[in-house]
């Protein structure tokens, strides 16, 4: 019987033994896709390129094994098994298909805790006592499949990063040892992951490495001690300078019963500074940069961190998201602000605000401003989109222009300066999906014919998605893909226009009660939304922009309220009966008309509609804490009393 041939996707110190272990083997491998080593990261471990090209193995290492290309050269390996170990590429699911007995990941941590990048080092920087290897099946969710088999050392409280590493190193072979002829014979066996138990983290960069001195001890401790040497290091701010902290001690003579401002310089011989606390000692520090005159006692270290906020650029700041997400940003938060729009009506209550920092332009002519303020600020959010599916229909050549064009741009500045970017994906994406619960990882998204033009704002949006991954896989952009399911609330759009079709049919209803106009239900109005309550979108917003511990960075996340799901003919009831609460509208209330009319008469020949569309929030409750809180009554009373009785409304 010929031995499987064996397609190995690797790259670390790990690799470099695992590969070896497999050469021993006698394991026909037939390829190793790799990396090319990184310029700006210190190489402080063997590689199994230099394994590979003992033995005369192909050595390969594309930007992306996903192209079509790519896939079909893979294909032409005609690998029996799949093996991937500290590989950092998403592998497409057609390449993991084309194993006969199954594509394997050996992951850095004790799955399914630390899903993701950089396990080790986020494991220590939380505080774990605890870690291994994990081997596991590949599935489209990265680090998600069955667990084959584990190894776990333990982290003792001193430990480094570097430390677990090479504990951990020697479990790979052990692994290997254990599971090799279950691999080849294709007879693993495999226990799926508790997804109750998950975490993800995101890659981690040189400026996760900032001090929060408000923190505990403890807390700084484990980030110096999970950034330290070969990693970039820990650092604070003094001046222009970053003062780099290679190690501390968090227990000495001169720490002990010191108390001080979170960031205060207690000591200078020894160097002691102030925590939460507490009190640290900086054993071994460097000066990157033109070392600061001096230190003094006294010198609060985080002062020119704290005089740094996050900065926020908002394209489509008038729109209903950018107005919402700018106040709240303001109320909630002490982040700088810079928007852009051609109007700006719906922020009138934020531009006194001198954080906020606003100019009215178009994100197609303005090329020049918003290169500058790409490169200025730390998250760049492009909101500017024509969402009215009347216009889908009507002018789709704009749809694609707006939606997908200039929004392509800002995408691409945001991966030339390496930017966050948090881009609104739609829930129109998934289409015609016949799923009770929409998955951001698992739904198909289905369209209907070409004829049917109202796809092509669902189209445009996909496309980018899929293009902005792209730029994460190829150039580690970081972003949030999210999807709002439905949104409602005050200035959805202009409730006095009373033009039909001229808004979204929340808000459309609202207009056609106060004009005393028949409220009318495309189809029948049998089509089921789930409505959301902006302040509950805001909430989540401002958790993926926070991104705390980086648990938002590369990912899609559905911003919906599968609670509020109800067709679009009981939502027009539920209007209907809320104005009835305000004494003026009364009788508007009372002589409101429903009526149907097809959709081909009302939208036009080119439209077709979605009939049901309800999200799992399941991941972003896990990721950030999510959940909405607000049901749907409370929404629509909500936006009357700020509508109809001109109530003050504040963002909770």
């Amino acid at each position: 019987m010929s031995k499987p041939r064996i397609l190995f996707f690797g790259y670390s110190e790990i690799g470099f033994n695992v590969l070896n272990y497999l050469f021993e083997r006698g394991a026909d491998v037939v390829g190793l896709i790799t990396h090319e080593d990184n310029a700006h990261e210190k190489i402080w471990f063997k590689t199994p390129a230099l394994a590979a090209q003992e033995r005369g193995v192909p050595v390969f290492s594309p930007a992306s094994v996903s192209t079509p290309e790519w896939i079909e050269r893979i294909r032409e390996m005609k690998p029996d098994l799949i093996l991937s170990v500290y590989y950092r590429h998403i592998i497409s699911t057609k390449i993991l298909g084309m194993a006969r007995y199954g594509a394997f990941n050996l992951h850095g941590s004790l799955l399914p805790k630390y899903r993701g990048r950089a396990p080790i080092n986020w494991a220590i920087v939380q505080g774990a006592t605890e870690t291994g290897l994990t081997l596991h099946r590949m599935v489209k969710r990265a680090d998600a499949g069955a667990i084959v088999d584990q190894a776990a050392v333990p982290i003792g409280p001193r430990d480094t990063a570097e430390q677990i590493f090479r504990k951990i190193l020697p479990l790979a072979r052990r692994i290997f040892e254990r599971q090799y002829d279950a691999l080849v014979a294709g007879t693993v066996q495999e226990t799926p992951q508790d997804e109750s138990q998950a975490t993800t983290y995101g890659a981690r960069r040189p400026d996760d490495g900032k001090i929060d001195w408000k923190q505990s001890t403890t807390q700084i401790f484990n980030l110096i001690r999970a950034v330290t040497d070969p990693y970039p290091g820990a650092f604070t701010v003094v001046g222009s300078t970053h003062l780099i902290v290679w190690w501390a001690e968090p227990d000495t003579p001169a720490t002990r019963g010191r108390r001080g401002a979170p960031g205060e310089i207690l000591s200078l011989s020894p160097l002691v500074v102030a925590t939460g606390d507490g009190a640290l000692e900086l054993v071994r520090i460097e000066w990157h940069g033109p070392p600061a005159r001096s230190l003094r006692i006294g010198q609060i270290l985080t002062s020119v961190i704290l005089s740094m906020p996050l900065k926020v650029l908002i394209l489509g700041a008038n729109g209903f998201i950018g107005s919402s997400l700018t106040s709240a940003i303001l109320k909630q938060k002490d982040w700088e602000v810079y928007g852009m729009d051609i109007g700006s009506h719906k922020l009138t209550s934020s531009l006194g605000d001198k954080r906020f920092k606003f100019v009215e332009g178009d994100i197609t002519i303005n090329l020049e401003w918003i290169e500058y303020h790409v490169k200025k600020c730390d998250v760049v959010i492009p909101l500017v989109a024509i969402a009215n599916p009347a216009q889908y229909v009507k002018d789709p050549l704009r749809v694609f222009e707006l939606d997908f064009e200039a929004n392509l741009a800002v995408v691409r500045l945001c991966a030339k300066y390496k930017k966050r970017i948090l881009f609104p994906s739609t829930s129109e994406v998934y289409g015609m999906c016949p799923d009770g619960a929409l998955d951001e990882a698992s739904s198909v998204m289905v369209y209907g014919p070409i004829e049917k033009q109202r796809w092509i704002y669902a189209c445009s949006k996909q496309l980018l998605d899929r293009v902005i991954y792209a730029y994460g896989i190829r150039d580690n952009v970081d972003y949030t893909l999210f999807r709002p399911f439905n949104w409602i609330g005050p200035q959805l759009d202009n409730i006095l226009e009373p033009k039909e079709g001229s808004s979204r049919l929340f808000t459309q209803f609202i207009s056609n009660i106060i004009f005393k106009k028949p409220i009318q239900l495309v189809d029948g109005g049998a089509q089921s939304r789930s409505f959301t309550f902006i302040d509950d979108g805001i909430d989540a917003l401002l958790r993926i922009i926070e991104n705390k511990d980086g648990k938002a960075s590369r990912q899609i996340f559905n911003i919906g309220n599968p609670a509020n799901e109800v067709s679009v003919a009981e939502l027009a009831k539920l209007i209907i009966a809320a104005f009835k609460d305000y004494p003026d509208y009364r009788e508007h209330a009372a002589q409101a008309k429903v009526v149907t009319v097809p959709s081909a008469e009302y939208f036009g020949k080119y439209y077709q509609d979605i009939q049901k569309r309800v999200p799992s929030i399941a991941h972003i409750t896990q990721q950030l804490g999510w959940v909405p809180k607000v049901d749907l009554k409370t929404a629509i009373k909500l936006t009357l009393d700020y509508h109809l009785t001109h109530k003050d409304y504040q963002l909770e």
